[in-house]
């Protein structure tokens, strides 16, 4: 599979807006916890919303769209290091004023 952003800040642009697009409830934040286990190929996930009446209380959704585990995949690509490679694990956290995180287990 080719590259098809420029660089990771691309790929977080998209992973948002998929996040945004199908998120059930008005929220606070927005978290997915995204394991590589095979390139291009195979993954896990979990994605959860803390709504904005119990920020506290994380709500499990799914997502059936597969530009969002697309991008995850390019982002692994566009983050790795000849002394690392890929990363195995990226906790993503988007908050409700845009701002996000975005950490990696290599």
């Amino acid at each position: 599979m080719t590259t098809k952003y420029k660089n990771a800040f691309e790929c977080y642009e998209v992973i948002g807006r998929c996040l945004v697009e199908e998120v059930p409830a008005p929220w606070k934040s927005i978290v997915v916890n995204f394991k590589l286990i095979e390139m291009d190929d195979v993954c896990e996930y979990v994605i959860k919303y803390y709504p904005v009446n119990e920020p506290s209380v994380g709500k499990q959704f799914f997502i059936d769209e597969s530009e969002i585990w697309d991008t995850f995949y390019q982002l692994a690509r566009l983050t790795s290091t000849p002394e690392k490679g890929f990363f195995k694990k990226c906790k993503f956290t988007l908050f409700d004023n845009g701002k996000y995180t975005s950490d990696f287990e290599y």
